[in-house]
């Protein structure tokens, strides 16, 4: 594991002393990061498998907050090969709604852009497409902690 080499936890039953996203002291203002990231539960999935009871670990408000963007373009890029799954289905149905009520509209256009049918002009077999994906965000969220 990357990171201090002393251990975020000094009791494994205690709160963390450091953020895990940026490796400093715990300082306020501090917020509770889920993990893995709730964006990839539908509510109604969260609801109904109690997903409320996700791990969660202290971190820095605004460490947090600066990968909640990466994190959705993930959410929205694996919609593809989620259907067919009772979660996936609620999470497509979920973010279809937010689609077409305005919100993260160019998010997803930006995602289905990302899909090329012939990309460099080479015709794919049996109506496959190639998926692109933004690797800057998806670095940024590998590369944490």
């Amino acid at each position: 594991m990357c990171g201090p080499s002393k251990s975020l936890v000094t009791n494994p039953q205690s709160e963390p002393e450091f953020c895990y996203l940026c490796l400093k002291p715990l300082t306020a203002p501090t917020n509770r990061d889920h993990i893995p990231a709730l964006q990839f539960f539908a509510p109604g999935i969260r609801e109904r498998y109690n997903l409320s009871e996700l791990l969660t670990v202290e971190v820095h408000q605004q460490c947090n907050s600066s990968y909640e963007r990466d994190e959705q373009y993930l959410v929205y890029t694996l919609l593809g090969f989620m259907r067919g799954s009772e979660a996936g289905d609620k999470l497509y149905k979920h973010i279809l709604n937010k689609y077409r009520s305005g919100e993260a509209v160019g998010l997803i256009k930006k995602v289905l852009a990302e899909f090329e049918s012939q990309p460099g002009g080479i015709v794919l077999p049996g109506n496959r497409v190639l998926k692109r994906f933004d690797g800057e965000r998806i670095r940024a969220l590998l590369g944490r902690s």
